[in-house]
């Protein structure tokens, strides 16, 4: 979560307003429908696959919920992580600096969006 939180405040630097999934408290809302909408109304779908993260029920459906939707998507992948995706994706290091891989994103934000001047919101998931 330390370096979810270093990379939304990178991405807030260069205007890009990053939502993380569970600091939006919607009380009686169920949370499949919350995640949907969200992932609907988000410009990008960025989700970071960590060693704990793909043992999450939560982090497959999403993705599969913004694959099936069509919704452009950045997957991170940690280094020496086993996942098996048929999209490309941006390997990192958690030891890296969050200003590198902020960079990374950014310049995939722009290959993905390029005549798009501001982006959001920008949808995280972390569980």
């Amino acid at each position: 979560m330390h370096l979810i939180r270093q990379l939304a405040q990178q991405l807030d630097n260069y205007g890009i307003e990053p939502i993380i999934a569970e600091d939006i408290q919607e009380p009686g809302v169920r949370l499949m429908e919350k995640f949907q909408e969200k992932i609907r109304t988000a410009t990008i779908f960025l989700v970071i696959f960590t060693g704990q993260s793909v043992r999450s029920k939560w982090v497959i459906e999403e993705t599969n919920y913004a694959l099936q939707i069509g919704k452009p998507i950045i997957p991170l992948k940690e280094e020496n992580l086993k996942i098996s995706l048929d999209i490309e994706w941006i390997e990192f290091s958690r030891y890296e600096k969050p200003e590198i891989l902020t960079s990374r994103i950014i310049s995939a934000i722009e290959s993905r969006l390029k005549n798009i001047l501001q982006i959001a919101p920008f949808w995280f998931l972390h569980h």
